[in-house]
């Protein structure tokens, strides 16, 4: 027992500056499996093989480990280009990213479909889409049960992108109705704004910043009249033999 004992005691003792100095090799030289990823934005079917090259290489120099492909869509940068998600431009990229990833030692991984958050693609249906959460601000004089009272109001969809129309037939109800209009500002407008303030005064941080003071201000909000449509719901003629 005791012969076992002593030599338990001199493993543990010259164990101890072994593994101090593999950790300290880890530091120095991380092995691949603790090399981090990074997410890596297709942006607007903006991608080309030279580029996918171009990104793999620099990111074997600085230690990347892998990348999650995010497909999206912004509307200000970069110019549209032609391979859009899942068409066969897309697909042959794809394959050569995969190749250019198992040349450079890089694993690459992706989301399970385009958009922000993998909401989108052709088969999700406006009802199914990214929601919007609003808060707004009600003065009330009680007593008055709150939750009904929020209750009386219909979100509809939002009128940010062309042909700025949003068809509110569903949230209307017999009889009267009120209908409120909220204008939010673009979020590169808040940036620009936000560029312009001393870093402690800024209300947002973003890690992606291609706008300073200076950028000039997209039109935003409120662009014109407000005009109300009205049509009568077409049916289908029914025909008999």
């Amino acid at each position: 027992m005791r012969t076992k004992l002593l030599i338990a005691l001199a493993l543990s003792f010259f164990s101890t500056p072994l593994l101090a100095a593999d950790l300290s090799e880890q530091f120095a030289r991380p092995p691949d499996s603790a090399r981090p990823w990074v997410y890596w934005f297709w942006n607007n079917g903006n991608v080309t093989k030279a580029g996918i090259t171009a990104d793999f290489e620099a990111m074997k120099r600085a230690g990347i480990g892998g990348v999650i492909i995010m497909d999206v869509v912004e509307r200000f940068a970069p110019p549209p280009g032609t391979a859009d998600f899942m068409n066969a431009e897309w697909q042959e990229l794809f394959c050569f990213a995969v190749s250019e990833a198992h040349r450079l030692g890089l694993e690459i991984n992706m989301t399970n479909g385009p958009g922000w958050c993998s909401s989108s693609g052709q088969w999700i249906t406006p009802e199914l889409s990214m929601q919007m959460l609003v808060t707004m601000n009600f003065m009330v004089t009680g007593p008055v049960h709150l939750p009904m009272f929020y209750q009386s109001r219909t979100w509809t969809a939002s009128g940010c992108r062309t042909p700025f129309r949003v068809n509110i037939s569903d949230a209307l109800k017999p009889g009267s109705n009120t209908l409120e209009i909220c204008v939010a500002d673009l979020w590169p407008n808040r940036m620009i704004g936000n560029a312009a303030l001393p870093e402690a005064e800024r209300f947002t941080w973003s890690s992606y910043e291609p706008f300073t003071k200076d950028s000039p201000l997209p039109q935003s909000g409120l662009l014109g009249p407000v005009t109300l449509q009205t049509a009568e719901p077409v049916y289908p003629i029914q025909t008999t033999k």
